[in-house]
């Protein structure tokens, strides 16, 4: 059913979190007609008839969320992205998503069908392809020199993609290619800050996100250029000991200077440089260890080819961890939820994002709710963390005239919940119904989507 076909939707009686940083609005009717909120008012007068009516006594509306790192189009994944990601995603409120790299053209007819209204599925925002220096998989670009990095960047502005990715691996040269043709083309860039350039360069050069926290740790140091330069070195070697790698983030944290901090955040506050700190998946990074599936049941919902895709990061990385090792992990880890703290507290902007399917037990749809809360112990409301998933991704994608919050006129992607989400941010786990484009999915309904997605994961090999 289209958004056009559907009949008018009423939401009653219900409690509005519109995520502009307002108070909640009690007792509110919510009109939906064509895909678009009609009006948001207090809920009096006669109801419109031919409406299909939801009784919100006792709930509350947010936005629909959005996972602003995520990764859908990987090697082999395809058979499984329409009937168990999207499920996944959807059930869990998500209903928009920014993919940083994958099978381009795959992520280019997934965003025409959804765009069409031929399947079911998030918004998504897509890169297509990643600019790196060796291509590791389908999701990647080789660039080796300026010339190549403003071509691919033509090639994929001609390819229709939303942004440009780029990775750790590049060199001055290339990287600065890239932002010149980016800004030329009118196109954002977005991604990893490379060992060859400084925080406070990419953001100058005018890299919209940095993911991961990437950069920043060494920028705060007083070894920037010393533990920069070694980074390179190492990834020019294609230095395969990632234990070996760690000690440079170790010595960035040591060597921390505060004033060297504040004029990092500061220009990234003056420069809108967005940061994606998948928090979820740096504590899956540093803290996760053995060899041994993960016994968690959202195990259910992960095809026996994804699953391999995550052994093969446990036996690689985590497997190797000593006692020793892990207690560093969980150390590191927590520098870095202090570091996300100071930068929030200069008034840096975050995105909510999560890395998604591409790391080991990060898990679609619901590790965003885990990173909303890792957010909340890192010091922001419960609030300013909503806004992270909702009204700071439609300013950073410059939508904020159209969606990211609950308004008269935008567009009614969004989420009932059973219970305020600012009291606890684990709230938003607790969905009683989502609505995409209008469409009203309830509760029996988002079950059934997530036992039909178990169900094909099954018959890919899991027991």
């Amino acid at each position: 059913m289209s958004a056009e076909s559907a009949p008018p939707l009423l939401l009653r009686h219900v409690t509005v979190i519109d995520a502009t940083g307002a108070q909640p609005r009690q007792d509110q009717r919510v009109r939906i007609e064509r895909g678009r909120i009609v009006s948001v008012e207090p809920d009096t007068g006669p109801v419109p008839a031919h409406a299909l009516i939801v009784n919100g006594t006792g709930k509350f509306l947010i936005p629909g969320l959005w996972d602003m790192h995520v990764h859908l189009a990987f090697e082999n994944w395809e058979p499984f992205i329409q009937p168990v990601f999207f499920p996944m995603l959807l059930a869990n409120g998500v209903t928009g998503v920014r993919d940083m790299a994958g099978d381009m053209s795959l992520l280019l007819k997934l965003r025409r069908q959804i765009d069409d209204g031929e399947i079911l599925g998030p918004r998504l925002v897509i890169a297509g392809r990643e600019l790196s220096w060796l291509p590791q998989d389908t999701g990647q670009f080789a660039v080796l020199n300026a010339a190549q990095a403003r071509h691919l960047v033509d090639q994929l502005v001609a390819a229709h993609v939303n942004f440009i990715k780029v990775q750790d691996p590049l060199s001055r040269e290339v990287y600065f290619a890239v932002a010149d043709q980016a800004r030329r083309r009118r196109i954002p860039f977005a991604g990893h800050v490379p060992y060859s350039v400084t925080a406070s360069e990419a953001s100058s050069a005018g890299q919209k996100s940095f993911e991961h926290l990437i950069g920043i740790p060494e920028a705060c140091s007083t070894q920037e250029r010393e533990l920069k330069h070694s980074e390179s070195a190492a990834m020019v070697r294609l230095d395969p000991d990632q234990h070996e790698a760690a000690k440079f983030f170790f010595a960035a944290f040591d060597s921390y200077k505060p004033e060297n901090a504040a004029k990092l955040f500061a220009q990234l506050k003056k420069r809108s440089t967005w940061q994606v700190p998948t928090l979820v998946e740096e504590r899956s990074s540093w803290t996760l260890s053995g060899t041994h599936r993960l016994t968690d049941e959202r195990m259910r919902y992960i095809p026996e080819v994804t699953l391999r895709w995550w052994d093969s990061y446990m036996n690689d990385l985590a497997g190797k961890r000593t006692a020793e090792d892990l207690a560093s992990g969980k150390k590191f880890f927590d520098r870095e939820l202090v570091l996300f703290r100071d930068m929030h507290r200069a008034g840096v902007k975050f995105l909510a994002g999560t890395d998604a399917i591409a790391m080991a037990y990060v898990f679609p749809g619901s590790s965003l709710h885990e990173e909303l809360e890792l957010m909340v112990q890192a010091g922001l409301t419960p609030m300013e963390a909503l806004q992270t998933a909702t009204r700071n991704p439609a300013e950073y994608l410059g939508v904020l005239q159209d969606r990211g919050t609950v308004e008269a006129g935008k567009v009614a992607d969004l989420v009932l919940l059973n219970a305020n989400p600012l009291d606890s941010i684990g709230n938003t786990r607790k969905i009683e119904a989502v609505i995409l484009r209008g469409r009203l999915f309830r509760r029996h309904e988002l079950d059934a989507m997530l036992s039909s997605a178990a169900a094909r994961a099954r018959e890919s090999g899991i027991n």
